[in-house]
């Protein structure tokens, strides 16, 4: 099953990345106006284009601000895009191929899910450099120098595309697969889908060991524990299942942006 996801997001790519809720508004306001800055530089209104370096300015220390003690290079994000195929199985034979809930049987759950994600990061530490120059050009009166400074800026995003396994998209469905199944009053099909929630966040713990260890185990744990009463035929509170989706969606939120 294909699933098509337009993010304002990203993926952390390395120790200078950074993520934090305001992070991607900031840096598309950077951008935003930078390009007002070089509208006014072609109009020869070098008192506006100022006053749009110096916002953008503004909103680059914000963000630093926000980085604490992230390395350089730091990168923030702008946008990212997932294409996700999810993987049922067993489920009944169908001729189209599509999924839907009518082919699912007692033991379905989600098995896998792969993804390919293009993101967008601003870097700031480039940006900052070259607003820097492109203020010094207009305090200076050069126009030329001014242009080609903020033009640079549009270079200072970067793409990156990266393939492979979503275990946190993995744990999230088969966590709403368990939910839904209980609201149906179906306990035990709930079981199958916990059990693999629970396998998906064992694999997102080998994949990002670092990421919240102390409270993933535990939540691992409960998922055991809730698997374990859902094949004996027992309830599990929806509230339970909604604070494992809830922290799922913070820690997507922490590492694609996405929640």
């Amino acid at each position: 099953m294909l699933h098509r996801l337009a993010l304002v997001a990203t993926l952390v790519a390395g120790p200078g990345a950074l993520w934090c809720q305001n992070t991607p508004g900031m840096a598309l306001t950077v951008l935003q106006e930078t390009r007002l800055a070089r509208q006014a530089v072609t109009s020869q209104e070098p008192g506006a284009a100022l006053q749009h370096v110096r916002q953008a300015k503004s909103m680059l220390a914000e963000i630093r601000k926000s980085a604490q003690a992230a390395s350089e290079p730091l990168l923030v994000p702008i946008s990212a895009e997932v294409d996700s195929t999810t993987t049922y199985t067993p489920v009944k034979p169908s001729k189209s191929g599509e999924m839907t809930a009518a082919r699912m049987k007692k033991r379905t759950s989600i098995r896998e899910v792969e993804g390919d994600v293009t993101t967008d990061q601003l870097n700031v530490t480039q940006a900052s450099a070259h607003l820097d120059a492109a203020e010094a050009a207009l305090e200076g009166s050069d126009f030329v120098a001014a242009g080609t400074a903020l033009a640079a800026v549009d270079n200072d995003v970067v793409r990156t595309q990266t393939k492979g396994d979503m275990p946190l998209m993995k744990l999230r469905e088969n966590l709403e697969l368990a939910r839904a199944r209980m609201v149906e009053g179906k306990e035990k099909a709930a079981a199958t889908p916990l059990r693999s929630a629970a396998e998906a966040l064992a694999e997102f713990r080998v994949q990002s060991p670092a990421i919240h260890p102390a409270e993933l185990d535990t939540m691992r744990a409960e998922i055991d524990a809730a698997e374990r009463e859902a094949r004996h035929g027992h309830a599990i509170d929806a509230s339970r299942l909604d604070s494992w989706l809830n922290q799922t969606k913070n820690i997507q939120r922490e590492v694609f942006g996405v929640q």
